[in-house]
């Protein structure tokens, strides 16, 4: 048995005649589902008189889906509402589908026009089709014939895709099953859509759909403005203006990547590092990647060369291997497609880890790609990074951006210092609604901190640790803690500000005892020492209270600290969605860092944001000990809508490039 799917809206002046048509076929078994998404005609009256299942349906592909849920066919055929069928259309495509032992199947297209330019246009579009289907198979929705079971398989239709569906349906149908176009009977079409819209329009439209598809996949955003059942709606005309601006803003998809070079720089430790320079449209982009002194075992590795040379810190390797393999796989690669650029880095690479490569190639070619795609969509780089996220590209963005609380490093201890402290950062988070006002207040206290360090200690005790904080001789956590509330105290902030602690447990995890403040901790003695401090200052959160494999210790932490403080998972999560997953279903996290250069590309970062943020989880984006003066991490924290950011101290031009671009972005933000 087939069951015959129509998704409608509104077709009461076509689906007459596809119902008659149906009712006209030499074969008989089958049965009739139109799925309607509330027509305000007489669509539904229409289908009932003519002996149809009538159900609920929506945008095409919920339509198809709901139709296919209660089909009761073991073969399926999804029809659009204004095509008319050949008596023996059933029969013979049916005939041709067993006997070619197909899975799914299409039917070439003949135009119901008499205009010799619109048999033209569909004799090019059925050629383009025919020879897709041995290459990237694709079928529009006139007419698709596919086995229930294949259906099932794959899901059914993305509900999410606005525009090429049936594109993305038969390219993930053709992965499981045999799809071949059927040579029996070609499928007459109405036209429509040719008369409405105009010819060139529809062909240039057509053209950028089929672009638009082979670089991003199904169109979800709404660049191409599709309306179901809008054709019986009158449509404002579009100004010759608008219409070349809305052209213009489309063909930006075709910019590719012209050249790409690296070179070997140095971040703020003196240690090499990788800076690449892309050209795109004539114009250079240049990123670079930071490092971190405490990595996650997990996190991606960075390529370094070993040997005498910098100490066995050179890049060179990485170097190479940008401009020698990455530097010409990706030539002439749409430079506005971040995903399929990523995905493409990480299937070059090859290795689970980065480590062929090298994370620190990876990362820096993705962040320019990232930069480009920006410019050529003529958007900020936090705008162009939001719609990665929101899966919006190259549509007006409707995105409501927001500065994440920044997290200013204003102590160092363990592996960013040199001195006694276990606890790697301790950082103000200052509380006001404006990032301008937070910055003043992170300032005035970091220099009353330098005061106060200076006459207890000497002028020594305020050399600064890798992150621009300051490094004293102190060896007691509650030490610290103390003397950064007197500098806030004294800067007449107490109460407007918050504190942030980086345990980085594993840095003092040793013999399966963690080691802090002189003293050997067990798992829950350490729980209590924390709640310790919890109680006696004003804590938001900690980051790594335990080591990165004592899942168990993360997981007791949620459940007996306070609810108002989270727990961030950094060495322990390395911005892997696998470990973050493992992370949500043991329940021991409430949020999570980010840091793109840990798991190798813009792409992978954003998913594992967005992950963090689906769990209802604190997002905070962070840079790296090592840094640069690149401030890329501004705009992602900005783009995926991050809660917090830290960039070290504010001091240091590495540390304050990233604070003076969040001011801009603020600006910014204040004029729109």
């Amino acid at each position: 048995m087939i069951s015959v799917i129509i998704p409608t809206l509104n077709e009461e002046n076509y689906l007459p005649l596809l119902l008659k048509s149906l009712k006209q076929q030499t074969y008989k078994n089958f049965e009739v589902i139109v799925a309607d998404a509330g027509s305000s005609d007489d669509t539904v009256q229409i289908a009932k008189n003519w002996g149809c299942k009538v159900i609920e349906g929506g945008m095409p592909a919920v339509g198809r889906n709901n139709g296919a849920r209660v089909a009761k066919g073991d073969i399926l055929i999804f029809l659009d509402a204004d095509v008319v069928l050949p008596k023996e259309f059933l029969e013979e495509t049916l005939k041709e589908f067993k006997k070619r032992k197909l899975d799914i199947a299409s039917s070439y297209m003949r135009v119901l026009s008499g205009k010799s330019i619109d048999s033209l246009m569909y004799n090019i579009v059925n050629i383009y089709l025919g020879v897709s289907q041995f290459l990237k198979p694709k079928a529009v929705g006139h007419f698709i014939m596919v086995k229930k079971k294949i259906h099932r398989k794959i899901g059914g239709f993305d509900e999410t895709i606005k525009v090429a569906e049936d594109f993305d349906y038969i390219q993930r149908a053709s992965k499981v099953g045999k799809f071949r176009y059927l040579t029996s009977c070609r499928i007459p079409v109405s036209v429509r859509r040719l008369d409405k819209e105009g010819r060139i329009a529809m062909a240039t439209k057509y053209v950028l759909i089929g672009i638009y598809f082979d670089l991003f996949g199904g169109v979800k955003s709404d660049i191409f403005r599709y309306r179901f059942g809008h054709y019986a709606e009158e449509k404002r005309k579009e100004s010759l203006k608008e219409k070349i601006k809305e052209f213009s803003l489309k063909m930006k998809m075709i910019y590719r990547i012209k050249s790409l070079r690296a070179r070997e720089i140095l971040d703020s430790r003196g240690n090499p590092t990788v800076e690449v320079e892309l050209m795109v449209n004539n114009k250079i982009f240049r990123a670079s990647c930071p490092a971190g002194a405490s990595k996650g075992k997990y996190e991606a590795k960075e390529l370094r060369d070993g040997g005498k040379r910098y100490l066995g810190k050179g890049v060179r390797r990485a170097v190479e291997n940008i401009n020698k393999i990455i530097a010409p796989a990706i030539r002439r690669k749409y430079v506005i497609n971040q995903r399929s650029i990523d995905s493409f880095l990480v299937r070059l690479d090859g290795k689970k880890d980065k480590s062929h490569l090298g994370a620190n190639a990876l990362i820096a070619v993705s962040e320019a790609v990232c930069r480009a795609g920006a410019d050529v969509c003529n958007k900020t780089l936090y705008s162009h990074i939001a719609d990665i996220y929101n899966d919006r590209l190259l549509t007006p963005s409707d995105a409501k951006f927001k500065i994440p609380l920044a997290c200013f490093n204003i102590i160092n201890g363990g592996a960013h210092a040199g001195n006694d402290l276990a606890i790697q950062e301790f950082m103000i988070i200052p509380q006001d609604s404006t990032f301008s006002f937070n910055l003043r207040m992170a300032s005035e206290i970091y220099h009353e901190l330098k005061k106060l360090l200076e006459r207890k200690f000497g002028k020594f005790a305020t050399n600064l640790g890798d992150e621009g904080g300051f490094a004293p001789p102190l060896k007691r956590t509650s030490d610290a803690l103390n003397i950064i509330m007197k500098a806030i105290k004294k800067a007449d902030y107490l109460g407007k500000v918050r504190i942030g602690l980086d345990a980085a447990a594993t840095q003092f995890y040793r013999n399966k005892k963690y080691w802090i403040d002189g003293k050997k901790f067990s798992q829950d003695e350490l729980i209590n020492y924390y709640k310790s401090l919890i109680k006696k200052f004003p804590i938001l959160f900690i980051e790594d209270p335990f080591a990165e494999q004592d899942f168990e210790g993360f997981r007791k932490a949620k459940q007996l600290f306070p609810r108002e403080v989270f727990i961030l998972g950094d060495d322990l999560l390395v911005t892997n969605v696998e470990r973050i997953k493992k992370a949500h279903t043991i329940d021991c996290c409430s949020g999570a860092i980010i840091k793109p250069n840990q798991i190798g590309t813009v792409s992978e970062a954003i998913e594992a944001a967005k992950l963090v943020r689906s769990y209802g989880w604190k997002v905070l984006v962070s840079h790296r000990s090592g840094d640069t003066t690149d401030s890329f991490i501004a705009d992602l924290a900005v783009g995926v809508g991050a809660d917090f950011i830290k960039a070290g101290a504010p001091a240091r031009g590495e540390r304050v490039e990233k604070y003076n671009r969040l001011l801009r972005i603020e600006e910014e933000l204040k004029q729109k």
